[in-house]
């Protein structure tokens, strides 16, 4: 990925979770241009640029929580932080989250801090 801010989604649903992280609306080649499907956009502007930024700048897995705390992935698309399918996204014991009323800070394990703000809370997977 680059050092650009990125936004995304975390998702869960009973024991499950996804989570989508890609540029800001506005930015870049893919969010940057209104088109109907990804085969529109690379007529437009081509394949490899299309594909390259979806590689670098993009996130989408999804996975299961075995425990709270403790989230694997299941599947991913194009790999640019997980290992792959069985990966270990979080284990709790790491003691990378923090918590505030309304966010919550991921601490990575390359440093980079990510933070997620909370919308509904029903469900505290961590």
């Amino acid at each position: 990925g680059s050092g650009r801010g990125r936004t995304g989604y975390w998702l869960f649903c009973s024991d499950r979770f996804v989570r989508i992280i890609g540029p800001p609306v506005g930015e870049g080649l893919v969010a940057g241009t209104c088109c109907g499907s990804v085969e529109q956009l690379e007529a437009l502007a081509g394949v490899r640029p299309v594909r390259d930024e979806l590689r670098g700048a993009y996130e989408a897995c999804w996975g299961r929580i075995e425990a709270p705390g403790r989230l694997r992935v299941a599947r991913q698309a194009w790999l640019p932080v997980c290992a792959g399918p069985g990966h270990l996204l979080y284990e709790a014991s790491s003691g990378a989250l923090a918590f505030t009323q309304t966010e919550v800070i991921h601490m990575l394990p390359n440093g980079v801090e990510q933070r997620w703000r909370v919308r509904d809370w029903g469900l505290d997977p961590f």
